[in-house]
């Protein structure tokens, strides 16, 4: 094994320890440009820098603030039924749950490595958009825009990229035409009230 990733390796464990014993994440940061820059996402410690670079974007761009824990694991989610492959095949990438921590709520998050660093970035602004909808508890009803809005978000991410596009040519109606309908109200009407719109669905 490579210098670096023992490193990654020892880093994340030592983390992920004090992690789950005290806060449900950390706030370390490792300052080495193998970590910081790298092209895909291959270690916890990758994955955590990530995180906490996504954490600020969509404070600053959405207002998006959470205050549960978050669980962050480097892996491909747990397998789902054949209809969920069908439907929603980038399910198998990454994937959002509430779980008990300590007797609180918290997110569980599982994104698969190797994934570019600008994939896995959008991956897991989807994830916590879902994170988010749990703890305002808005959405709840409305799968479509539930999902719409996590599409949309992501879209700003990868905005530019073929990746982006490809949002934008989903045809299934869960995951197509709700993003259209959010990406015309937000050209309307500013990022703000869209936010604000989506909050009122219930």
């Amino acid at each position: 094994m490579a210098v670096a990733q023992w490193l990654a390796h020892v880093f994340t464990e030592v983390s992920r320890a004090i992690e789950r014993a005290f806060f449900g994440q950390s706030q370390f940061r490792i300052t080495t440009s193998a970590f910081n820059t790298a092209a895909t996402i291959d270690n916890g410690v990758q994955a955590k820098l990530a995180l906490a670079e996504v954490r600020t974007q969509l404070s600053r761009d959405f207002n998006i603030e959470l205050s549960w824990p978050i669980l962050l694991e480097l892996k491909a989610p747990p397998a789902q039924g054949w209809k969920a492959m069908v439907y929603n095949p980038e399910g198998n990438m990454a994937r959002h749950q509430v779980v008990d921590f300590k007797g609180n709520s918290a997110h569980q998050m599982w994104v698969k490595p190797g994934l570019t660093r600008g994939r896995f970035k959008s991956l897991v602004a989807h994830e916590l958009v879902h994170a988010f909808q749990r703890e305002a508890s808005f959405l709840t009803q409305n799968l479509s825009l539930r999902e719409g809005m996590a599409r949309w978000v992501e879209f700003h991410f990868l905005k530019g990229s073929a990746e982006a596009d490809r949002l934008l040519k989903l045809k299934h109606y869960t995951f197509g035409r709700s993003i259209e309908s959010i990406l015309e109200f937000e050209s309307k009407s500013g990022r703000q009230a869209t936010l604000q719109w989506l909050r009122s669905q219930g």
